[in-house]
């Protein structure tokens, strides 16, 4: 039986190879093999994997570019619920913004006369209702007088189609902050160490023998970068051009001699090998939605001209642009 690529021992018992994307599923990956055993497969999905899906910065990404997980489709991370100008805000899947009904204020005049508001979309008008016959009912008549919940019903809905609402079109200002810790960024390094160690697996078994790979192996096993792993893979700033090959929202792996250039979600970064694989090798795992075509011949071109020549400068650790 074969052994596992990660941790280099053969599965035993009910701890099987079973079947992984070499890029991860969460990113569109469609590519699959069978040559990590279940331990290790899990270990990573429920370790950094799992650290770099949940990040805003991605779920972001998955649901920009409709990624179906086995889950079901991707959700919109920003939709839930949010205070602003003193008001309950929702934001929903589908992009839509509307005040959130909280309830009805309640406020006796001087005159005695018990007095109602409320902030409401119209979409909410049913549950205003319902909201308001329930108050009526608790509060009673007035001198002790009791009402039914049927007569509290009736008073509601009269009281709020007699009752003239102050119409606004309302248009928030909604933020959220978004903060990436080191346990995010050794994770997201950590992923492209997986994805460029499990291509060369597809691409060139035998190359996994050479010093980097197998250190980029041991650091897979004990979820730890080395600090010659660490140093080995930089990430790269945003290179527009980039879009002008790619399909939108792809993700490559490409090597090149000593290099291995990637594209993971929003990142690019770049591994150095050390030694180099016979030929350039391509990889792509692209996105649901497709607004280009890519020319892989001059893509290359353009790596070898851009990335590859300027490998030894120090690269940013640049936003997405669709959040810059």
């Amino acid at each position: 039986m074969s052994k596992c690529i990660i941790c280099n021992k053969t599965p035993q018992g009910d701890n099987c190879l079973t079947e992984e994307h070499v890029v991860p599923e969460f990113l569109g990956g469609s590519i699959k093999r069978k040559n990590t055993c279940k331990s290790c497969n899990s270990k990573m999905g429920n370790g950094f994997e799992s650290v770099v899906e949940k990040s805003f910065i991605f779920q972001l990404f998955s649901y920009r570019y409709g990624v179906v997980k086995k889950s079901g489709a991707s959700k919109n991370p920003l939709a839930g619920d949010y205070d602003v100008d003193g008001r309950k805000i929702e934001f929903g899947e589908d992009g839509e913004v509307k005040v959130k009904f909280t309830g009805f204020e309640e406020v006796e005049n001087e005159d005695g006369v018990t007095v109602y508001s409320a902030i409401l979309d119209e979409s909410d008008i049913d549950m205003a209702k319902a909201a308001l016959a329930k108050k009526i009912f608790r509060k009673g008549g007035g001198d002790g007088e009791t009402i039914s919940r049927g007569q509290a019903k009736k008073i509601a809905e009269k009281f709020i189609s007699e009752n003239e609402f102050k119409k606004e079109s309302y248009r928030p200002h909604l933020s959220k902050r978004v903060e990436m810790d080191q346990k995010f960024f050794d994770s997201l390094v950590l992923l492209f160490v997986k994805v460029c160690y499990e291509s060369l697996c597809l691409l060139d078994p035998g190359f996994l023998s050479e010093r980097v790979p197998q250190q980029m192996r041991k650091s897979l096993d004990k979820h730890m970068l080395s600090k010659k792993i660490e140093s080995n893979v930089r990430f790269m700033s945003d290179f527009p051009a980039v879009d002008d090959y790619l399909l939108d929202g792809q993700n490559y792996v490409i090597f090149l001699g000593q290099y291995c250039v990637m594209r993971l979600g929003p990142f690019n970064a770049i591994v150095i090998l050390e030694s180099s694989l016979e030929e350039p090798s391509f990889l792509a795992s692209p996105g649901v939605k497709k607004s280009r075509h890519g020319d892989f011949t001059q893509f290359i071109a353009f790596l070898e001209e851009n990335v590859v020549k300027n490998k030894h400068k120090s690269f940013a650790f640049p936003p997405p642009p669709f959040l810059s």
